[in-house]
């Protein structure tokens, strides 16, 4: 593949030379129908104003960061090169990595002082661009894919690289610090490009975008892949996803609206918080530092544009996790949570050490006995996310509903059966 040397993107231009800025057409984003309309509350988030960061980009951006306020910017220009700004107190100038590339790009930093960025080639293999020390050339990784590929790191040099091949299905090949490993087939029929996160060894969350243009996930933990979960959503683009490494996911995407849409993972899922703008291209987002989001997206002047947040701690008390937790399950309506809180108030008064002293059941659902909760996780004796995420598990497979459980309840005084 040739990688002729790349033109600089031109300059953004200045604000007052055109009407309105097209990422913040509030009208566009108002009038149309809300397709990720939250299932139970998100955590409130406090977000800043929309920033413009400039450029002439095709597509979308992407984004990674050092995890010390450090944001790096990749986007593809309008010759098909791959161009590279960061933040670290202001922004720099571009940067023209050249190439000649067809897709988003997608960039990770896998250990301190390193980048790499990926995108696919002329030829549908997946090509990339390290920094260590200086800017190495273009090589190939392989593959022959559709799309944008995506990048996650756990750290130690380990790279973890997902892509949607030819058979729409999801692919993962896997670089160690030393040689990438053989392409695996992930499987699944996706229609947008896939997302990867890792919060730490051991540990990979994957997202796409299914052909019900819902989000689908599946995740590495344990040494083994767990199936396919569906989730929620009426997706209009593919996703992204990052970690600020203390158990946290965040996952954003654009809806029917055209506006960014954000949902994230603090022991349970929360619903799709809107965060705005209006745009036709995928969305990106990094932790800067631990607690802190940026979201960056090409707006419909084909600018870059960013939005900074401060996330909230995770909720602490079981009822707040139990709520929260209820997205996930499918049953964030109101009436479900009344059903659930009322049932784990009889059963427990939702604390996770209460034990019954004649029969032994324990824990806030109350299991019986408490050994059973083991299969949602080693720390079943004290973490009310452990126990409740096997109550409603329970309460999935055996009633179908936190409201059929109460109702069983209510009839015979018990819900759990030996």
């Amino acid at each position: 593949m040739r990688f002729p040397r790349g033109r600089r993107l031109p300059p953004a231009r200045t604000p007052g030379r055109r009407p309105t800025r097209a990422l913040l057409c509030a009208g566009l984003v108002t009038a149309l129908a809300v397709g990720l309309a939250p299932v139970t509350p998100a955590a409130a988030t406090t977000w800043t104003a929309w920033q413009e960061v400039g450029g002439a980009i095709v597509g979308g951006p992407d984004a990674t960061s050092d995890g010390r306020g450090r944001r790096d910017l990749f986007v593809r220009g309008t010759n098909g090169a791959i161009f590279h700004k960061y933040f670290s107190g202001s922004w720099s100038a571009w940067e023209d990595l050249g190439g000649t590339l067809t897709s988003d790009p997608a960039a990770i930093s896998p250990s301190p002082g390193r980048y790499d960025v990926f995108a696919r080639g002329t030829n549908g293999a997946v090509y990339q661009r390290t920094y260590d020390h200086g800017w190495q050339p273009w090589r190939s990784v392989g593959g022959d894919i559709y799309g944008s590929p995506d990048v996650a790191s756990p750290g130690s040099g380990w790279i973890n690289l997902v892509v949607r091949g030819r058979n729409n299905a999801l692919f993962l090949r896997s670089f160690d610090g030393r040689m990438w490993h053989s392409w695996q087939s992930l499987g699944g029929i996706i229609n947008a490009d896939p997302a990867a996160v890792a919060w730490g060894p051991g540990r990979l969350d994957t997202f796409v975008r299914g052909m019900d243009n819902r989000m689908w996930h599946r995740l590495y933990s344990g040494g083994q892949w767990s199936s396919w979960i569906r989730m929620s959503g009426a997706l209009a683009s593919g996703l992204d996803a990052t970690s600020d490494g203390d158990g946290r996911l965040d996952v954003v995407t654009l809806s029917t609206d055209h506006a960014v849409w954000h949902m994230s993972w603090r022991n349970a899922w929360s619903g799709w918080e809107r965060v705005g703008g209006a745009s036709t291209s995928n969305p990106t987002v990094v932790a800067p530092t631990s607690g802190s989001l940026a979201v960056f997206v090409t707006g419909l002047d084909s600018e870059a544009w960013l939005k900074d947040s401060v996330v909230p701690p995770p909720p602490t008390s079981p009822r707040a996790i139990g709520q929260q937790m209820l997205a996930e399950f499918g049953w964030g309506t109101a009436a479900q949570w009344s059903c659930l809180d009322s049932l784990f108030t009889r059963e427990s008064g939702w604390n996770p050490l209460a034990q019954n002293p004649s029969s032994g059941a324990y824990g806030i659902p109350q299991a019986l006995p408490g050994e059973k909760m083991a299969s949602a996780g080693a720390d079943w004796r004290t973490n009310p996310a452990t126990q409740i995420r096997w109550g409603l598990g329970y309460i999935r497979d055996r009633y179908g509903s936190p409201c059929v459980a109460w109702q069983h309840s209510e009839s015979y005084g018990w819900y759990v059966a030996h």
